[in-house]
């Protein structure tokens, strides 16, 4: 089993690759070597995937480490305040990234995505720097092992928030992407003892994974939808 912060660095580390591609990406802008497809892929991953994973630490890291002696002035006031700053340059690089992939940016403006994509790299490695190397260190011997590896499960980007009441799963996958999200709740389905019900919450259709369970689990569940919309 792994350890909470070897978790959340392994998050941690795919975001690393995905920051180099998209500097790879920006230096391309120029002479549009970069592709409106390549750049559209780095916006939705930036804006579902790290911004999910900001959301879920900001609920459920922080309030852990607010209960450490002397946290809150230290290091957890300059994580939120890296946080904070993460929000505000993340939106106005997705902003302008929207505006570039429909030729709306006038002359002006064209170096405008370059200069705050770089502004947002380099912001994130700065981040992750501090969060894998002084405070992640600093959080584990501070909990019990159990409550901290909850609080990675549900930080990670491939693990959704689940709640449990009674014999109902409840599963929140309104953020993740496709494949993630089928695989997360087959995964979910095949460990489930018999009886219990999952309550899939979610932002798409999913056809596809109901054509899934009818190839593969015909017979083994009942499918109903709730609410539509």
């Amino acid at each position: 089993m792994h350890t909470a912060t070897e978790m959340l660095i392994a998050d941690h580390r795919q975001v690393v690759n995905e920051l180099d591609k998209l500097e790879a990406l920006l230096f391309g802008l120029e002479g549009e070597k970069s592709s409106r497809k390549e750049m559209a892929v780095m916006g939705d991953f930036i804006n579902t995937d790290i911004n999910n994973h900001f959301l879920r630490e900001e609920k459920y890291l922080f309030p852990l480490l607010a209960d450490i002696p002397g946290m809150t002035e230290g290091p957890l006031k300059l994580i939120k305040y890296e946080h904070d700053e993460y929000w505000n340059i993340s939106l106005k690089f997705l902003e302008l990234l929207e505006r570039w992939l429909f030729d709306e940016l006038n002359n002006d403006e064209q170096g405008n995505p370059k200069k705050i994509g770089f502004a947002l790299i380099a912001l994130l490695r700065v981040h992750i720097d501090t969060e894998d190397n002084v405070l992640f260190p600093m959080v584990e011997p501070y909990f019990e092992t159990k409550n901290l590896l909850e609080a990675a499960k549900k930080i990670r980007f491939t693990e959704g928030p689940v709640e449990v009441e009674n014999d109902l799963i409840i599963m929140d996958i309104s953020y993740a992407k496709k494949r993630a999200r089928q695989q997360q709740i087959i995964d979910t389905f095949n460990d489930m003892p018999p009886g219990k019900e999952i309550k899939i919450i979610n932002n798409d259709r999913l056809s596809y994974l109901h054509n899934k369970f009818e190839s593969k689990c015909r017979g083994r569940y009942a499918w109903r939808l709730d609410e539509e919309g």
